[in-house]
């Protein structure tokens, strides 16, 4: 029995499943922090980061809060027409 698993365990091969992702169908989304220099003054800062699945681009914007709204503006900016931001949102102001 120990040589069969042995024997099974050299040829067990990477299993994955590809991914493909329509243009804009797809995006991560996550918050970060970090430390800007404005005015001369160090202050912490609120990063919303989003990666597009299927062309990679990484969109980043500093925000002074990690909130709603904030998210709400970094997916739904003025320039957005999705269908998936809320009514209320800046694409309908």
């Amino acid at each position: 029995m120990r040589r069969y698993v042995a024997s099974r365990k050299r040829y067990r091969g990477e299993v994955f499943f590809p991914l493909h992702f329509a243009p804009g169908e797809e995006a991560q989304v996550d918050w970060g922090e970090a430390t800007v220099l404005e005015g001369g003054v160090e202050r912490k800062v609120q990063l919303f980061c989003m990666k597009l699945c299927h062309s990679h681009a990484v969109f980043v914007r500093a925000y002074e809060r990690a909130n709603l709204e904030s998210s709400w503006t970094g997916t739904c900016g003025p320039s957005s027409s999705s269908a998936a931001c809320p009514s209320g949102s800046p694409t309908t102001t």
